[in-house]
């Protein structure tokens, strides 16, 4: 899911329209439902050329491929998808891990976060971590701050090295005071 919701957030800060977001959504989900019920290889094939093609129609410079080119892609986007941490991914659900988390947790994620959306994430987040009895649980969402917490207009991946900022001092006052508070430490 975190996939589909990021590859959405990420095309509509890109000015993408809902119509192309919905067919990259049912493109990616074709693709991940290979995947997870091991489809033969035709029919794994197929989901990714789609997936491409989608894509292609969606690029900013209005890509074309030859034939040769585009099996290219299908190949490395086959190697992508079937490799170890990919399939990994798709199957993990990361609410187990939080739920057997004890020590005390403190999720911040910037409100421009795009790689994971802090309006999905933030509270799944509490959720589990909550669902398996720890009540020490603070998650916030930082405003005006990206995926690396810093400083971002518009929280696009491609904005990430043009920012001279490495972290927020928002983050950090953030985080000095959490841990001031948790472990008693001097102002």
């Amino acid at each position: 899911e975190l996939l589909i919701v990021q590859n959405a957030a990420l095309l509509r800060a890109a000015g993408v329209s809902d119509e192309v977001i919905q067919q990259h959504e049912q493109a990616h989900r074709a693709v991940h439902r290979c995947l997870l019920d091991g489809a033969g290889e035709d029919q794994l094939r197929a989901a990714v050329r789609k997936l491409i093609e989608v894509q292609l129609r969606t690029a900013a410079d209005g890509t074309q491929l030859g034939a040769d080119q585009l099996d290219q892609f299908v190949a490395k986007g086959l190697a992508q998808f079937r490799s170890p941490w990919m399939l990994w991914f798709l199957r993990h659900d990361p609410r187990e891990s939080l739920r057997q988390v004890k020590c005390p947790v403190l999720a911040l994620t910037g409100a421009l976060d795009l790689q994971v959306p802090p309006r999905e994430n933030l509270p799944e987040i509490e959720k589990a971590v909550r669902g398996g009895g720890n009540r020490d649980v603070v998650v916030n969402e930082l405003p005006g701050l990206n995926h690396l917490l810093q400083t971002a207009t518009t929280g696009l991946v491609a904005e990430y090295g043009v920012i001279e900022q490495t972290l927020s001092p928002a983050a950090l006052d953030e985080l000095t005071g959490w841990l001031q508070k948790h472990f008693n430490l001097p102002s």
